[in-house]
């Protein structure tokens, strides 16, 4: 999995749609997909990662919960932050096709 990842600024992670790309603004609504890595994925220690997916979506941008966070507490080893209900379903389901990804068990709005 380390050639498909890649380490980037918390602000990138945060400033546009893990999906889309969209710039999102800080009075957007946000909405956060969750998802865990198969037991023998090691990610890399950092709190933000761009991830490579697939040739439609080849990165996707990725926060990684500290340990102590409730979110990794919650069983969740990544959150997307994505701008609409739309593109957090087109995320799950491009997860769900890659092997090393399941649904973790918090997506927030």
């Amino acid at each position: 999995m380390s050639r498909r990842v890649r380490r980037i600024s918390q602000e990138q992670a945060t400033s546009s749609c893990a999906w889309c790309k969209r710039e999102l603004v800080s009075d957007d609504e946000l909405y956060s997909v969750a998802a865990r890595v198969k037991p023998w994925v090691k990610l890399p220690t950092g709190p933000v990662l761009e991830l490579s997916l697939d040739s439609t979506h080849p990165r996707v941008t990725a926060i990684v919960p500290a340990p102590d966070s409730p979110a990794k507490q919650a069983g969740n080893d990544l959150l997307f932050a994505v701008c609409s209900q739309e593109c957090g379903q087109a995320l799950r389901e491009a997860l769900h096709r890659q092997i090393d990804f399941s649904e973790g068990p918090g997506v927030a709005q």
